[in-house]
């Protein structure tokens, strides 16, 4: 049997190791731990991959979609601006657009 010093020498190495390595240990630890996690529980782990894909898809769509509604706005401001389209064109043009989304 081992006595609490000789446990706490171990336990006193192991963390120097740690720190000596850097965080590519630690990091190697919670991976490792990730993947076992993850081999246990496939169904949990495609459903989560599906929802997180999913989540990412839908902030990429919703980023896209107004970016183009305000390069849209601005394109038509320059067209009033210009003098080639009226105010009350332009404003029936933005509440159009406005409509389909």
């Amino acid at each position: 049997m081992k006595s609490r010093w000789a446990y706490s020498e171990e336990v006193e190495s192991v963390r120097g190791l740690a720190l000596c390595e850097g965080r590519g240990v630690v990091m190697g630890v919670a991976i490792q731990s990730l993947i076992e996690a993850a081999a246990g529980n496939w169904f949990w782990t495609v459903v989560g991959a599906i929802a997180i894909v999913s989540i990412v898809f839908g902030t990429v769509k919703s980023m896209v979609t107004s970016t183009n509604r305000e390069r849209t706005r601005r394109e038509i401001a320059a067209y009033i601006a210009e003098g080639s389209m009226t105010p009350e064109q332009g404003e029936r043009l933005m509440k159009a657009n406005a409509e389909e989304a």
